[in-house]
């Protein structure tokens, strides 16, 4: 455990570390973490910023190095480093104060070591502890639903789960324990002489979800009358008082809680109830967006089991909904009146589905799903059936009987098949005189269908059987055995019911004792006679089989007539059904074969199989599939088969419908669809391999100086420590040393082996890594990896930019870190915005957050680039040759840059910065000499030979090649020179080896919603967005970088901005302008708090509201003539309205700036017009209010002021002060 002790206990560690709350280095700013220090150069500290403008170029401070600065950066790393040290010296202190108690408290908590032997710890409480100890452990001697009151004053001991936990004092803490589906009430409170006060400190502290070994007293929960039930508990009448607790395994960096998943499904199943109209059928597929996650913003009341009344006389003894452990994904809170609870999607489920499967739903779920395998194989193998259970080959020589939608493998370099059913194994097995077989087993459907009742692999329930008489001896024998599988859930999962019903609410299937067959023109006239047409509005035709609608509108006028949710088709069409069905004997128009239909959909296909050859042949030849792929199935009939019949049953589909789950995933264990196994890019070898994180630095280093506990490495975890420290196991002298020191060389020791930043960069980095280097940017280091996640704070946020610099398979677990470390450590609120699709994967399903995009990156190729045979740009190219303008460059690493160079470089920004007009939104300083080891430089002189041009290539990972971080012309420069000098620099990035550049982000034509953004808010949002891309010219590229061959249409180009729900408002859109370069929107006004506690409490219209948008205020009885949704309606029509009239003109947003050098610059204000030129008085007074032209930005406002200005790293045109030419910005 070298790494891990160290970083706990040592303060010259190689980083910082530990557990989850020492799993970080803090955000740093200093020399030693990036390569500045190799070109002389030097880091300003990281200092919160509401404002960002690059108006002078002093505003950059690595020109020359500053003692003042170096101070400031040593005293930041010291604070820094000793916070680091005094979290470690308070962990071990801790660990320390148990290991000095008495040796019977002593025993009652803490860690247990592998191979430590519990029963002699608990003995060691007092002599013979154990021996009368209760204990369940499940199967062999109970559950935890098996204590009640009859073991009252008894001691008992059991393993569960915290559930959750909830302290009222530094005494005192309840806990709720649970084991799948069973929860138990516990209370720890202090006690002379056997629970100590440091116990029960330590236990409060453990996490959720943690694995504890428990002993204690039954008792009964008392309150003022001696007696009360604990309501959030499902073993309501005992509880226990704890005596021991021992962590066996403790959880971390969990996205979402059980018990926040718990109430959240209950939340939104009632929900559901109080939506579903009285006319609703059973059919599956529940009446909202939410089950697949794409409109989940909303609050519920949960008054189900969470108010807090048990015992009064304690304060509400029970757990509150106010779990005192935080989730990323999930906001729960707890008010007097009301409690706002955050829908957890299925895709932040099914992306965390480990901790999913916990959830008492999840579990009961499986547990009726082996319920029904079970009743399926116990009816069919009894005596009187003799079925035979048989297992099939799943690889198969030739596509199955539907010859298409089949999954193709390599079989040793010849092609094989994977089975799209036991159909032909199971009839080949009847051949085989078997007489009757059936097979529980995996069916693979290569089918590209991303719907709520369709998997890629999923369970099917099959059987195959001899016929006597008649084709209905079949069809009978799976009707019974079915509603033998009903039976068998109903009477004897009941339990497991209810817990269903509460999170996924239904009613119980109803089913007749003789179930109602009707042939399949008669289910087609049912559905004439009632109206129903297909969806071009004609009537549906005998000869075609029913759709999915179509089924559904049966079901329900099936219900109506026969009061039942369970029915048979029989006799459907020969045009829909395979070629092995066996035609009917009167009309071969139709076939002896039927479904099988449950709550209005089908869940069965069966019937007679032809068993005659030559028939069997013609038909295969008529259905385009040749007998010769199927010589095996074929010899089968050749040796005489008997008359057969079977059917196939999908198990998660039979489940959805009988449990109404609303979505075929929630039936499946670990689902597969098509959007499973995402492809992974192909890994691309590192510029700097001495800077992986996957190996880094002091991983080498602990092998190279045979480091004598490295070989713990994998082995220890932060419990292990513990025990280790409380047993005193040799380990006293680093404990000692975890008081640290403020040893400088030790600091830089420790610091010093982090991969430098520019060389991250290098590896791993994209467009908005090289921003980093500003003095705004706080950069946070993972400790087990180094990886780097930069940061600005600003306000109460943190504005997060870019992908993680590390390898892409570690981005889970650094973000995780890193996210859990920014909640604890700096309460901000994150907004993480410029990441590509496989972070934004991460946090819209994982995360459960918010989703957007508007932005890509504008790329352009290095060897097919068509700048250079366009006619213009090369005219202009020529031009500025004929004047005499010649270009030099200086290579990455080579020789430094002459001093007279960088003077008149440095005299031709200033020169363009005091003349620029406007503002532009940009995510960097204009420093173009930092990272000097990563950059490219170019230059241009004029025939006079001043420098009047400069590109600077930025060095990127080597899938994203270079970056056109700056291109710069200035006064006085030949017309062409830009283009001259740009074009030269692209053919420089070739020679480097890249195949593409980037220009940095632009604006795209139109928004893309990506997740949890609901269907009614993507479509007001690309309403409005068109129509501000269509009348502020969004859509129209950067001129000079569409002229430079730049394009931003390929996919992967796609940046994404991301926020947790709730999470971004009025306030979180003004400091992203004041990220952007805007310093507007300073402070807040009374309105936007207003509209800020709209947002969190959860009302009102969210994600337009989240951009920053107004709606209209309702009056109170407005409010309460209202229901959410035509409220939500209405929001979204105001929000709509508002928004095109401002696109169209009729409200403009005007900003005006002092001049950056004049006196007073930066100070800015915001006047709101008309059409008639007038400034309103309200935004005046907002103004004035604010101080600094602070209020709400309109989403056209912060479209325009972000991305219209040439967002990105700066790369556009402009004009200079006085020559007309084309002019690229900095950044």
């Amino acid at each position: 455990m070298a790494g891990l002790l160290k970083r706990a206990l040592d303060p010259s560690a190689t980083s910082a570390g530990g557990n989850e709350r020492g799993s970080t280095v803090a955000a740093i700013r200093h020399p030693i973490i990036t390569d500045q220090s190799q070109q002389g150069g030097n880091q300003s500290p990281a200092t919160p910023a509401t404002t960002t403008t690059s108006s002078t170029l002093e505003s950059s401070s690595d020109y020359i190095p500053a003692n003042s600065q170096q101070d400031k950066e040593s005293a930041k790393m010291n604070r820094e480093i000793q916070a680091i040290q005094q979290d470690r010296k308070r962990r071990i202190d801790l660990a320390k104060q148990a290991a000095q108690e008495p040796e019977h408290i002593r025993s009652r908590y803490g860690p247990i070591l592998p191979n430590q032997d519990l029963n002699q710890t608990l003995d060691a409480i007092e002599p013979g502890y154990t021996q009368d100890l209760i204990t369940f452990q499940p199967p062999e001697n109970g559950s935890l639903a098996s204590i009640s009151t009859e073991h009252i004053g008894k001691r008992v001991a059991f393993t569960a789960r915290i559930h959750t936990s909830r302290p009222l004092s530094s005494r005192l803490v309840f806990f709720l324990f649970r084991h799948q589906i069973d929860t138990i009430q516990g209370v720890l409170h202090f006690e002379q002489d056997r629970i100590s006060t440091h116990m029960v400190k330590w236990a409060e502290r453990l996490p959720s979800e943690s694995i504890v070994h428990i002993t204690g007293n039954v008792q009964a929960p008392r309150d003022s009358s001696n007696h009360s039930k604990v309501h959030s508990a499902t073993i309501q009448d005992v509880e226990i008082r704890v005596e021991s607790i021992h962590v066996l395994t403790r959880a971390k960096d969990l996205r979402f809680h059980v018990y926040s998943a718990e109430i959240s499904a209950k939340a939104h199943a009632q929900r559901i109830k109080e939506e579903r109209q009285q006319d609703a059928i059973g059919d599956g597929i529940t009446k909202h967006e939410d089950e697949d996650g794409e409109d989940d913003d909303y609050a519920q009341d949960d008054n189900e089991d969470e108010e807090d009344d048990d015992v009064p006389d304690m304060q509400s003894r029970s757990i509150s909904v106010a779990d005192s452990s935080r989730s990323t994904t999930t906001t729960i809170t707890s008010s007097s009146r009301s409690k706002s609870i955050q829908h957890i999607s299925l895709r932040t489920r099914l992306a965390n589905r480990i901790i999913d499967l916990r959830t008492p739903a999840t579990l009961s779920i499986f547990r009726l799903q082996s319920a029904l395998c079970t009743a399926f194989r116990a009816y069919l193998s009894d005596e009187k059936r003799a079925f035979l259970e048989i297992h099939t080959p799943k690889l198969q020589a030739g596509a199955t009987e539907s010859g298409s939608e089949v999954f193709r493998v390599d079989y040793f370099g010849r092609t094989a098949f994977l089975a799209q059913s036991p159909q032909l194994a199971k009839q080949m097995a009847i051949s085989g005189d078997f007489g009757r077989v059936y097979e529980i087993g995996p069916v693979f459907r290569a089918e590209n269908s991303n719907t709520h009742r369709h998997l890629t692999e999923y369970t099917g329930l099959d059987i195959e059987m001899t016929i006597n008489r008649d084709y209905h001896e079949v069809m009978h024998m799976i009707d019974n055995t079915l509603k033998y599988m009903f039976t068998h859930i109903y009477t004897t999962h009941r339990r497991e019911l209810d817990v269903v019903q509460a999170s996924f609410p239904h009613e119980d299937l109803v089913w007749l004792e003789e179930t109602p067959v009707l042939r399949f023109d008669q289910a087609v006239k049912m559905l004439t006679d009632s109206g129903w047409t297909d969806t071009d509005g004609r009537p549906l035709k005998e000869d075609e089989d029913l759709g999915t609608r179509d089924e559904i509108r049966l079901g329900q006028l099936v219900k109506e007539k026969y009061k039942t949710d369970y029915y048979i088709i029989d006799k459907f069409p020969a045009s829909a059904r395979p070629f092995y069905a066996m035609p009917d004997k009167d009309d071969p128009k139709w076939t002896n074969s039927f479904d099988f239909f449950l709550r209005g959909q089908e869940i069965l296909t069966g019937g007679q199989r032809i068993h005659q050859l030559k028939k069997l042949e013609k038909d295969m030849e008529r259905n385009g599939v040749e007998p010769s792929d199927m010589a095996e199935y074929c010899e089968a009939f050749q040796f005489g088969a008997p008359p057969h019949g079977g059917a196939g049953i999908g198990l998660e589909r039979l489940l959805m419908l009988l449990l109404q789950l609303g979505d075929i995933r929630n039936a499946s264990l670990f689902p597969r669809d098509p959007q499973s196994l995402p492809a992974k890019p192909p890994k691309t070898s590192l510029r700097y391999p001495e800077a992986s994180t996957l190996h880094p630095p002091w991983q080498r280093a602990a092998v190279e100086n045979e480091d004598p506990i490295a070989e713990f490495d994998e082995e220890l975890d932060e419990d292990e420590v513990e025990g280790m420290v409380r047993q005193g196991d040799g380990l006293e002298s680093a404990a000692a040393a975890a008081g640290g020191t403020n040893d400088t060389s030790q600091q830089t020791k420790m610091l010093g082996q982090l991969q430098p930043l520019g060389k991250l960069i290098a590896n791993f980095g994209q467009s908005t890594s090289t921003a980093l280097f500003d003095d705004r940017y706080r950069i946070w280091r993972h400790a087990e990896t180094g990886a780097a996640v930069s940061y600005v704070p600003i306000e109460k946020y943190a504005i997060i930019v870019g992908n993680p610099l590390c390898d892409d398979s570690q981005y889970p677990r650094v973000m995780r870190h890193f996210l859990a470390w920014l909640e604890r450590e700096t309460r901000l609120r994150p907004i993480w915005i410029l990441v590509d699709g496989t972070v934004e994967k991460i946090l819209g399903e994982q995360y459960g957050w918010c989703t957007l995009s508007c932005v890509a990156e504008e790329r352009a190729s290095t060897l097919t680039n068509p700048s250079f045979h366009d006619a213009e740009v090369q005219r202009r190219v020529r031009h500025a040759e004929r004047e005499g303008v010649t270009i030099f460059d200086i290579p990455m690493g080579g020789e430094e840059i002459p001093a007279d160079v960088v003077r008149e470089c440095e005299e031709g920004m200033r020169i363009w910065l005091g003349g620029r007009k406007g503002k532009q939104a940009h995510l960097t300083q204009l420093n173009p000499w930092r990272d000097r080891e990563h950059r490219f430089y170019s230059f241009a002189r004029d025939a006079r030979g001043r420098i009047v041009a400069m590109v600077v290539l930025a060095m990127l990972s080597k899938a994203q090649g270079y970056q056109v971080k700056y291109a710069l012309d200035w006064d006085g420069a030949p017309s062409g020179t830009i283009e001259a000098i740009t074009l030269h620099a692209i053919k420089a990035a070739a020679s480097l080896g890249a195949q593409t550049i980037t220009f940095g982000a632009g604006a795209t034509p139109a928004i893309e919603a990506g997740h949890n953004i609901g269907k009614l808010h993507t479509a007001a949002l690309r309403r409005t967005y068109k129509s501000i891309v269509a009348s502020r010219g969004l859509a129209r590229k950067t001129a000079f970088r569409a002229k430079m061959g730049a394009d931003d249409s390929a996919p992967g180009d796609r940046l994404w901005i991301a926020y947790p729900k709730g999470g971004l408002g009025a306030r979180g859109i003004k400091a992203l302008l004041a990220f952007c370069g805007d310093p507007k929107d300073e402070g807040s006004s009374e309105e936007d708090e207003e509209e800020e506690g709209d947002l969190e409490s959860g009302t009102g219209t969210k994600f337009p509201l989240a951009l920053g948008i107004g709606k209209r205020k309702t009056t109170r009885d407005e409010r309460t003539e209202m229901d959410g949704s035509q409220r939500q309606l209405q929001a979204e029509k105001e929000v709509s309205k508002k928004l095109e009239d401002e696109a169209s003109g009729k409200k403009q947003i005007v900003h005006s700036t002092q001049s950056a050098s004049a006196p007073g610059a930066g100070v800015e204000k915001e006047d709101t017009k008309d059409e008639g030129d007038v400034t309103s008085d309200k935004a005046r007074r907002r103004s004035a209010a604010s101080g600094n032209g602070g209020g709400k930005k309109r989403l056209s406002g912060l479209l325009n002021s972000v991305f219209h200005r040439q967002h990105g790293h700066g790369h556009g045109h402009g004009h200079g002060p006085t020559h007309g030419g084309e002019r690229t910005t900095a950044a």
